[in-house]
């Protein structure tokens, strides 16, 4: 998130960086107690100096009503990406606004325009905790807040493949705290190009304008419609939704101060034309690093059980990071983790993700050529990350002038989910399962179901510090699997036949 605000306005563009405006930016006091925990930047380090928050209007201004809404859940993400990467930092928050009445008006961007900002609550629980040792951020010795990686991997090309060969490389855009470039998809997929779109050019860096896929440019008209994979059979296209959208905001687990907060807090602002706020509300943003891989793919002097790393004649541990005790330990622990398990893919798969590479663990294997960090859906297809919503891509798409792979190889390959949830969930240790059944909830206690969780969907899931199973559902001890089957039965999708 930058230090400036930033008006969320429609655009009709195809590829748009995307960002948070801080407004208030926090710095610690001198005590070195901070008071608030806040989102205010993704970049490592503290910020240069606090911004005070914008003010918050109680119940509207004169019957207006902003409403934003997160519309992800919980973002499961890295703590670090220098290796391979799970997911990238990217939120995406709606809104509307209403001119209450007799009939209400669900305003447009003609009439009204849309800020955020971060923000938060004095009364934060995560105020209160104490980091673990892991946890320490800034580390001992060290004054420098860890955030993230994620700009050091796009620099390298990570997640060129994603979009097509004329918009990449995409570094020159996405720079410290833009998120990724979000496609603009009111257009038919097939007519989709990056650039001037409808005589209004993209945005670049410096001119950073946010993205609204449902409306003009304001003064233009209005494009309500919400399209959804529309080129697929279980595609389709919401009408007349009408609202605001932020996508592709690239918030991180940590906050200001170093603190690891989930659930860190963004303002909405509704202005009228002549600056005027309207109505103000806070959202909660979740976003979390607990995609645990080291809990079974760590040196079990790292903290690992050892499942993952069986195979392997080398073990890459914490203290092969270059950045150990620069960066919170459970960083370089991930680091590390994150090397044995690319090693175990290519044993397994025959793959040269990191073999040959000067960062390979084994001596006899390891070379000079320079390694590359790995976006695991480059290979094995993601929604998530289907930003233009094409659909699996691969060499055999490459004559395609609209959407040629770009160097992803995900045609061939099963999809992220099935490899993560059906592959994992029918792995067996010492005869028995490593990931547990959950048993019907007819019958189950409260206290089986967490332990249960805390075994399976927590693993990797934020998680067991994070805890996002906490909503009406949570409560009522209905869980994942309640609904969604279990692992195997999550993963067994479409690419069940794919090698």
């Amino acid at each position: 998130m930058p230090s400036q605000s930033l008006i969320v306005r429609a655009a009709s563009c195809l590829c748009v960086p995307l960002v948070v405006a801080a407004t208030n930016a926090y710095a610690p006091p001198a005590s070195g107690a901070a008071k608030l925990s806040i989102n205010s930047t993704s970049q490592n380090g503290r910020p240069v100096r606090a911004v005070a928050q914008q003010a918050k209007v109680i119940g509207g201004r004169k019957g207006y009503q902003i409403f934003p809404a997160n519309d992800l859940g919980m973002h499961c993400g890295d703590l670090d990406t220098r290796i391979s990467s799970i997911l990238p930092p990217f939120s995406v928050m709606h809104f509307q606004v209403i001119k209450q009445g007799r009939e209400p008006d669900l305003l447009d961007p003609r009439k009204v325009s849309v800020f955020y900002s971060a923000a938060s609550n004095p009364r934060d629980p995560v105020l209160s905790k104490r980091a673990t040792a892991r946890f320490k951020n800034p580390p001992q010795g060290s004054r420098q807040v860890y955030k993230t990686h994620f700009w050091e991997t796009v620099a390298r090309g990570a997640y060129d493949p994603f979009y097509p060969p004329g918009v990449t490389p995409i570094a020159p855009t996405v720079t410290a705290d833009k998120g990724l470039l979000v496609p603009d998809l009111e257009g038919p997929v097939s007519t989709q190009r990056c650039g001037a779109s409808d005589g209004h050019p993209a945005e670049h860096a410096g001119r950073l304008r946010s993205l609204s896929q449902e409306h003009a440019p304001e003064g233009g008209r209005a494009r309500p419609d919400l399209p959804f994979f529309v080129d697929f059979p279980f595609g389709y296209r919401v009408r007349d939704v009408n609202w605001f959208e932020a996508a592709g905001i690239p918030l991180t687990t940590f906050d200001d101060a170093g603190r690891e907060n989930a659930y860190p807090l963004v303002r909405a602002q509704a202005r009228a034309k002549g600056g005027q706020v309207l109505a103000t509300t806070d959202v909660v943003l979740p976003i979390s690093g607990e995609a645990d891989c080291q809990g079974c793919h760590a040196a079990k002097v790292d903290g690992g059980n050892g499942t993952g790393i069986k195979a392997l004649n080398s073990i890459a541990t914490s203290l092969d990071d270059p950045l150990v005790g620069q960066v919170p330990t459970a960083v370089s622990v991930e680091y590390a983790a994150d090397i044995n398990l690319l090693k175990l893919h290519d044993l397994r798969h025959k793959t040269r993700l990191i073999t040959g590479t000067a960062l390979d663990p084994t001596k006899k294997t390891a070379g000079n050529k320079p390694f590359a960090p790995v976006v695991c859906q480059v290979c094995h297809y993601s929604p998530a990350l289907d930003l233009a919503h094409v659909g699996p891509r691969g060499p055999e798409n490459d004559r395609s002038r609209n959407n040629p792979s770009n160097g992803r190889d995900q045609v061939k390959n099963q999809t992220m989910s099935r490899i993560m949830h059906y592959h994992h969930g029918r792995l067996r240790a010492k005869g028995r399962r490593l990931f547990p059944q959950m048993p019907s909830p007819v019958g189950r206690s409260a206290r089986k179901t967490q332990r249960i969780l805390a075994q399976t969907c927590y693993q990797c899931h934020p998680g067991k510090r994070t805890q996002c199973l906490r909503g009406a559902m949570g409560s009522a001890n209905i869980v994942c699997q309640d609904c969604h089957g279990q692992m195997e039965q999550v993963g067994n999708d479409f690419s069940r036949n794919k090698p």
